[in-house]
């Protein structure tokens, strides 16, 4: 016998670590002192960037007073003007929701008209539609009365042609019988 070397696991792999990290870097904390002297200095900075935008705005005022005041004068213009068109403005409107309320109200009572005006037609015509098939039924039970009498008179009629012969036959038959009773008792009579 040979000796053979194990063959190694199928689905065992080699695990790869990865390096390990860095270490964290670290600030060294400012002293209080520092830190108030950048808190200042920040300030300080945010103040003089502040004034300088306030001169430059107060500049170009002086600059520009000649536009301004001549704004002004024409605001003041249109503002008069404008106050007159607001209040023509408040009375047109005042003046057009008058006329939608008496267009609104007109159109109420217009409605309302309308809506009576239908309601009695439609009755009217709901009244005539049934008083049509009440009309049509009165007529087709007059007319069933009509064939009623008809037959009624016809069998009257038969009945007394039938009473007539019966009449006739027993009239006969009568006679038959009182003419053989008189036949029968003549010979007795006679004797």
């Amino acid at each position: 016998k040979q000796f053979q070397v194990p063959a190694p696991p199928r689905f065992l792999q080699k695990v790869i670590r990865p390096p390990p990290r860095p270490p964290t870097p670290s600030v060294e904390t400012p002293s209080e002192e520092d830190e108030k002297r950048e808190l200042a200095v920040i300030f300080l900075q945010q103040l003089l960037r502040g004034r300088a935008i306030q001169n430059m705005m107060q500049e170009g005022k002086e600059k520009r007073m000649e536009l301004i005041d001549e704004l002004r004068s024409t605001e003041a213009l249109q503002s008069e003007e404008e106050k007159t068109n607001k209040e023509l403005k408040k009375k047109a409107r005042g003046i057009q929701r008058k006329q939608r309320m008496m267009q609104h109200k007109e159109d109420l009572a217009s409605e309302m008209l309308e809506g009576m005006g239908g309601r009695n037609v439609g009755q009217m015509a709901d009244f005539l539609s049934k008083e049509l098939v009440r009309l049509q039924e009165e007529q087709r039970i007059h007319a069933f009365a009509l064939l009623a009498e008809r037959k009624r008179r016809m069998r009257e009629a038969e009945e007394s042609g039938k009473r007539q012969v019966e009449e006739r036959r027993r009239f006969e038959e009568d006679e038959i019988w009182r003419q053989m009773c008189n036949c029968h008792q003549e010979p007795w009579r006679r004797t």
